[in-house]
């Protein structure tokens, strides 16, 4: 949920350049929450955001 509300912050628009900046970004992909395994696919990011958004609670 970290990476939802940082992204916009950051100046990231899509989950591409989301995905791409946690894998280039040792800092910023802790300060989301993920370790130094991998991180989430682009497609994971838009599943979970989809869910967010049909639950409603981004409001």
């Amino acid at each position: 949920m970290r990476t939802f509300l940082a992204a916009p912050l950051e100046g990231i628009s899509t989950f591409t350049a989301l995905v791409d900046r946690l894998e280039s970004d040792i800092r910023f992909r802790y300060q989301c929450g993920f370790g130094i395994g991998k991180v989430p696919s682009v497609s994971t990011f838009s599943w979970v955001f989809k869910k967010i958004v049909d639950l409603n609670l981004a409001e």
